[in-house]
């Protein structure tokens, strides 16, 4: 995104050009009776030099209006950039819950498919969970699934 100092020098050289623009105009007629106009005099035939007026005073108030509509734009700028940074987050968060949820789901056929399978305690020593323990986990992973992956 353009600074703002920039867009401004790129505004005035914009306001600036039409004043650029004036140059000497030429009228003259060729030997065919055609009317010409040109940047330069001819030599060999008189012409007639046009006056052009110069242009307009810049209005102080188009002025301040180009520079609202600068700063429109880069606020404008400012809330698109946040939206898409809003957008990304909520996608990571949707892919994050996804990836548990496939985690819950498996651990609970775990337990379901595995009925005497050891587990290692907080001591490190492994050992088998009791069927109510097993019943109890078994009916919290169906809750924590229930929850996260039907919304």
């Amino acid at each position: 995104m353009p600074s703002a100092y920039r867009m401004r020098m790129i505004v005035s050289t914009l306001l600036l050009l039409p004043a650029l623009a004036i140059a000497d105009i030429y009228r003259w007629t060729d030997d065919d009776g055609t009317v010409n106009f040109s940047q330069t005099a001819p030599t060999d035939r008189p012409s007639q030099q046009i006056v052009t007026p110069a242009p307009p005073a810049m209005n102080e108030n188009a002025a301040a209006e180009v520079e609202q509509l600068i700063e429109a734009q880069q606020q404008r700028s400012q809330d698109q950039q946040q939206q898409r940074h809003e957008q990304q987050q909520a996608e990571q968060i949707r892919q994050q819950r996804e990836e548990n949820c496939r985690i819950a789901r498996e651990n609970l056929q775990l337990f379901m498919d595995n009925p005497n399978r050891r587990f290692m305690d907080s001591d490190g020593n492994f050992q088998r969970l009791s069927e109510d323990l097993r019943q109890q986990r078994m009916i919290e992973l169906q809750q924590y699934i229930d929850n996260l992956c039907h919304p």
